[in-house]
C-alpha cells in the first residue's frame, strides 16, 4: 500500500482516464497473485484502501 501511495502521488498530473486505466491494471495484477481461497476480505480491505487513496489525491486536484 505504501508503494501504490508513492506511485499515485508521482502520477496525479496524469489525465484521469489514463490514470484509472493503470490503477485498473494494477489492481488486476494484484488481485491475480493474491487471489487465492478464502482472502476475499483481504481483497476487499485493499480495494477500499486504494479507493480511498485515489479519492484523497483527486479531490486535491482543481
Amino acid at each position: 500500500m505504501k508503494a501504490f501511495k508513492e506511485w499515485l502521488k508521482a502520477e496525479r498530473h496524469q489525465d484521469v482516464k489514463e490514470l484509472m486505466k493503470t490503477i485498473r491494471a494494477k489492481l488486476i495484477g494484484h488481485y491475480r497473485y493474491y487471489g487465492i481461497p478464502d482472502n476475499s476480505r483481504a481483497l476487499s480491505v485493499y480495494k477500499f484502501q486504494i479507493t480511498k487513496a485515489l479519492f484523497k489525491w483527486l479531490n486535491r486536484r482543481s
